[in-house]
């Protein structure tokens, strides 16, 4: 069904009249546009993303990494390629495990209640920004915000289905595996890899069809089975293109997290203790509020992509303008 929430959606501009110049910027984007898109979208406005990012990652970079402090304060490898039997000490210790626990736990709640809040506010300003409206990190915060459960529950929905969809195909991967063993092992194992790699491609087939949901939440306002489907019908219509680009992007992103946070890394495995500490969290803050808004970017612009080419958008948007010009009075 469809989604409640006030406010000026991303797609209006603000007041009520439409954006007046929006609409040229609405066209069909190829691979380049959007891997382009991805970052101009974010130097050009990167006070208000970073202003909007930080204030949620931060502190919950903070207290993931506080809960796992004595992972990271541990001896470095300097102090073990010296002395041999601090790494003998540390094996036969092994890992506080009530902190990798706790530490985990922080992350899985968080990829479930404050990523999907994230990504909205990221949306809304990626929406915003590429329709030439003014961008606001307060009016990201404010109208993801008004769309948080339907991003929470929608998000977990995608969740719902990829595992169910792996559990589902788990039961005859591990049936497979038994039976072959006691019978013909080569043949067993072979079905079991070929049923595991065909659960990870469905998975990713779903993942793929709800990739631009959250853009429907904040832009539409849609409610979150409405933009599930809605991110699926548009995206079956350019499924492969949707596929390419955004497993570019993906792949893009990654590099770049890890180009930011393995200068952190490094130093803070050689030397150890406090200092880990301290760098890996740096490490951490810095690659996720710098690299977080990238793949919504992304997401934004396939999303405005798929809605050109498939309802003309861009030709909706300059019709609008034109019934309802700056001045107020119709041509």
């Amino acid at each position: 069904g469809g989604g409640g929430g006030g406010g000026t959606p991303p797609g209006a501009a603000p007041g009520g009249g439409s954006d007046a110049g929006g609409w040229a910027r609405l066209r069909p984007l190829n691979v380049g546009d959007v891997l382009d898109g991805m970052f101009r979208l974010f130097l050009r406005h990167w006070r208000q993303y970073l202003l909007a990012v930080a204030v949620i990652l931060v502190p919950l970079n903070l207290v993931t990494s506080w809960l796992q402090r004595d992972l990271f304060a541990g001896a470095g490898l300097l102090e073990m390629f010296g002395d041999p039997t601090v790494a003998q000490g540390m094996a036969a210790e092994g890992p506080p495990g009530a902190q990798i626990f706790a530490g985990f736990g922080v992350q899985g709640v968080a990829a479930l209640v404050v990523t999907p809040f994230v990504t909205g506010v990221v949306t809304v300003l990626a929406a915003r920004a590429h329709l030439g409206q003014p961008v606001s990190a307060a009016d990201g915060l404010r109208t993801a915000g008004r769309r948080y459960f339907a991003l929470v529950i929608a998000n977990f929905l995608v969740y719902l289905a990829v595992g169910g969809l792996a559990a589902a195909l788990l039961v005859p991967v591990i049936a497979v595996f038994v039976v072959g063993a006691a019978t013909e092992p080569v043949i067993g194992i072979l079905l079991g890899i070929t049923l595991t790699l065909l659960a990870v491609v469905a998975g990713a087939v779903l993942i793929v069809l709800f990739l631009v949901a959250t853009p429907a939440i904040v832009i539409e306002q849609r409610g979150p089975l409405s933009a599930l489907g809605r991110s699926a019908s548009l995206v079956r219509r350019r499924f492969w293109p949707v596929v390419g680009v955004g497993l570019l992007t993906w792949l893009i992103s990654t590099l770049i997290a890890s180009v930011f946070v393995w200068p952190f890394q490094i130093p803070a495995m050689l030397v150890g203790g406090q200092v880990a500490f301290v760098l890996t969290t740096l490490g951490t803050i810095v690659g996720t509020v710098l690299v977080t808004p990238l793949l919504p970017n992304a997401h934004t612009l396939i999303y405005y992509d798929l809605r050109v080419r498939a309802e003309a958008l861009d030709l909706e948007h300059m019709a609008a303008a034109l019934d309802d010009p700056p001045g107020g009075h119709a041509a």
